[in-house]
């Protein structure tokens, strides 16, 4: 927000009396990327300002279109209690209400022919999450096994009854059984081992796994050096990674966020004097001589002051305060093709002497 009033700081860092807004924006962006669908209730005051804002989870609401065609939603929270909604009559102590759309903000993903709802994600890549299950509930399994995958024992002593089935089993379990036993030799007499699945390596459970987090990461435009798995990369590219992983992966849904906040939260005479909007300064923010750097290039040339830069260093500001407020020109510098010559140093150019022409006199 650019306003600083008591209010609305307050609103920024604590949206109601059990949240901090990390909390509600994390929950926010947990359900927009979960459900394809986000919902903030705006409790008001009786001039219309926004007191508090209350998360609702997503399978928590519904949404139907009245018979003039406006959205309707009913959303139920514990948080409600207590608090006057859109509807007047219903009562403080209902957990149910009707809202309307002007105090949701409901932010969407990606909806078919302007939907009422977006669709998530997960709904329509519902294969590669079933996928990315599979496997690793059958590389739990196998490591649960011991590390080998199921097979049997065969006797080659076709006289071996019932009950000395039962001890060889009984005996192989507690020799093998289980991940403490794992590695363990097992040395049976008049017994052949039958294999009846492929081997871990033979079934890559590895490579399944992490094709599998990749899908994930591609549906959801993570790049792989934030999941770790990226080996190539070196620390001088990492800011211009950290770069294209906020322009291409967070601004997608934090300008959605930030479109449907101030639409809903600031009134008519707020716009244009506040507004809501994400800093990414500090996830981007390079070594301290780079700043220096950039800085000390921008005061020389005039575009800003010596206590502008200073502050945003967090150095001490210069005790002058005509210094430090002061812009600086460059005098040994000048516009080409410009009118009038302009002299590019600090001495003024002493004016020209007109020399007369001598005529020769005319002879008789």
């Amino acid at each position: 927000m650019v306003d600083e009033t008591p209010d609305t700081l307050r609103l920024l860092r604590y949206p109601n009396q059990e949240n901090v807004m990390q909390t509600l924006l994390k929950a926010l962006v947990f359900d927009y990327l979960t459900y394809g669908n986000a919902y903030v209730v705006c409790i008001r005051n009786p001039d219309g300002s926004t007191q508090k804002l209350v998360h609702v989870k997503a399978n928590g609401v519904t949404v139907r279109r009245n018979e003039k065609g406006e959205l309707r939603y009913t959303a139920s929270s514990k948080m409600f209690i207590g608090e006057r909604t859109s509807v007047r009559s219903e009562g403080p102590e209902q957990e149910t209400r009707s809202i309307s759309n002007e105090d949701m903000i409901h932010i969407k993903d990606f909806s078919v022919y302007g939907g009422a709802v977006g669709t998530s994600i997960v709904d329509y890549a519902r294969e590669v999450f079933g996928l990315t299950i599979a496997a690793q509930e059958t590389a739990a399994r196998t490591f649960n096994n011991g590390g080998a995958l199921q097979g049997y024992w065969k006797t080659t002593n076709a006289k071996a009854g019932k009950k000395t089935t039962e001890n060889v089993q009984a005996d192989l379990q507690n020799i093998i059984g289980g991940v403490s036993n794992s590695g363990k030799i097992s040395v049976i007499n008049d017994m052949d081992y039958v294999p009846t699945s492929m081997s871990p390596q033979a079934l890559q459970l590895i490579e399944a796994r992490n094709q599998m987090t990749l899908e994930i990461a591609r549906l959801f435009r993570v790049p792989l050096h934030k999941l770790g798995m990226s080996e190539t990369d070196k620390a001088a590219n990492i800011e211009q990674q950290e770069i294209s992983y906020i322009n291409d992966t967070l601004k997608a849904i934090t300008n959605n966020i930030e479109s449907c906040f101030n639409r809903k939260i600031l009134l008519e005479r707020d716009i244009g004097i506040k507004r809501f909007k994400f800093d990414f300064e500090s996830m981007t923010c390079p070594d301290l001589q780079t700043r220096s750097l950039a800085y000390t290039t921008l005061v020389d040339h005039g575009l800003m002051t010596p206590g502008f830069a200073a502050n945003k260093l967090g150095i001490p500001v210069p005790e002058d305060e005509e210094y430090a407020d002061s812009y600086r020109v460059p005098l040994n510098m000048g516009t080409i093709g410009a009118n009038e010559d302009i002299p590019l140093s600090l001495q003024t150019p002493e004016p020209e002497k007109k020399v007369r022409k001598r005529t020769q006199k005319k002879e008789a």
